[in-house]
């Protein structure tokens, strides 16, 4: 007769050989059951689901095969369920209740050809014995994320750059904060200054470059997901041993390490995102269709840089090395528009020239534009304190003047 009063059964670490009986369900007063790292065979039986008042129950490292009883939806006392270590497979989400410490062996790689499939565990172990932090349930894949934020943070800026440019009067902004030299913010090493161009071999090459680079970030966040499992390059840093109930986190990341990471961002990627802005501001004042693209190509990838960055080393810098390592790396990929400009230089110098001037005469005209806009007209009056010696002029952007003075001494050597 087995004793229903008790409240305690833990045989750990004894290498026992043998099966689970189906007698388990008569405890029917037990509270904690530990028959972990031992060596029982066989399935786990449904009567184990009549133990209504077990909290803890740990099956973890033995040789136990087949699903997990549905009838254990009736145990809903539990708040540590530990079934990693053996060769289940199957579902694993039969419990009705959250369970605040639940691991099973659903990390890849796996023993079996048939994995465990569970949401609701707090943390999934692989084949190797590592460990990892199960986000499945509550996050989505990283592209998604990463498209959704992207998405959010350009229409904001959009819905600010109209709210300036509607409800802000010529007087209110003035000629300074105007006047932005659009193929400076493109970049006067950039492909992307082919925005402002009407050559249709310059918008491919735009086109092409955006593609390159958001399908290879794209790659990287791919492999950063934790819902698609059999893809995705996600280290395990965790540990969960047979004789601990809590697991252990390996990874050697501190707050330094993501400091470092957020310096590294500010430096070589919050500047693309405010120059976005001012070309998307710049295109509302405008009315420029190619101040509107290149502000919004600028802003797109460098978001998905930065998302994409950061998603990669959470899941897999194992140190503040790694992550700035990392980083590096990602950040090269948002310079392959710089680079390709240089490779271009190198092929094609005078089709590359001839690119460069037509942008430089897309600044000309919306300088002139902006200089016509802020010129007082001819019933105005020029106040007495506003003498001709005193009377302040609107500021030229010196790299304008400079480009201008480049591109006529340019047509002079032509002729």
């Amino acid at each position: 007769e087995h004793p229903k009063s008790l409240e305690k059964f833990i045989i750990s670490d004894n290498k026992f050989e043998s099966t689970i009986s189906k007698t388990i369900g008569n405890l029917t007063g037990i509270q904690q059951l530990f028959f972990d790292n031992n060596d029982l065979t066989g399935s786990i039986p449904a009567e184990l689901g009549e133990l209504v008042n077990l909290q803890q129950l740990s099956l973890s490292y033995n040789a136990l095969k087949g699903d997990i009883p549905k009838s254990m939806a009736n145990m809903n006392n539990l708040s540590l369920v530990h079934f990693h270590g053996n060769d289940l497979n199957g579902n694993a989400d039969v419990f009705l209740n959250v369970i605040e410490n639940f691991v099973t062996d659903c990390g890849r790689p796996s023993s079996t050809n048939d994995p465990v499939i569970c949401k609701t565990c707090s943390i999934c172990c692989n084949s190797e014995e590592m460990c990892q932090q199960n986000e499945q349930s509550s996050a989505l894949p990283p592209i998604t994320i990463g498209l959704g934020s992207v998405a959010a943070v350009t229409v904001l800026l959009l819905m600010i750059a109209f709210v300036r440019a509607r409800f802000f009067s010529k007087e209110e902004i003035s000629f300074k904060q105007q006047n932005l030299n659009a193929l400076q913010l493109c970049g006067k090493d950039s492909v992307y200054q082919f925005v402002l161009c009407r050559s249709i071999a310059g918008r491919i090459v735009v086109v092409f470059t955006i593609l390159a680079q958001i399908l290879i970030f794209f790659q990287f966040l791919r492999v950063s997901s934790v819902s698609d499992k059999d893809n995705s390059d996600r280290i395990y840093t965790m540990r969960c041993p047979s004789n601990k109930t809590d697991c252990e986190d390996e990874a050697d990341v501190s707050w330094s390490g993501w400091v470092a990471f957020v310096i590294m961002m500010i430096s070589f990627v919050l500047i693309d995102i405010i120059k976005g802005f001012r070309l998307m501001y710049k295109a509302t004042r405008l009315i420029s269709i190619r101040c509107f693209l290149g502000g919004v190509i600028l802003t797109i990838v460098s978001l998905v840089a930065l998302i994409t960055t950061a998603y990669y080393n959470e899941a897999i810098a194992l140190s503040d090395r790694d992550i700035i390592v990392n980083s590096v790396i990602l950040l090269f990929v948002n310079d392959i528009d710089e680079k390709l400009f240089a490779l271009l230089h190198f092929i094609v110098p005078e089709w590359l020239d001839s690119m460069h001037n037509e942008a430089l005469e897309f600044e000309f005209e919306q300088n002139d534009f902006l200089l016509s806009r802020n010129k007082p007209s001819r019933n105005e009056q020029i106040p007495k304190e506003s003498l001709p010696g005193d009377v302040d002029f609107p500021d030229i952007d010196l790299d304008v003047q400079n480009d201008k003075s480049e591109l006529d001494g340019l047509v002079e050597s032509s002729e």
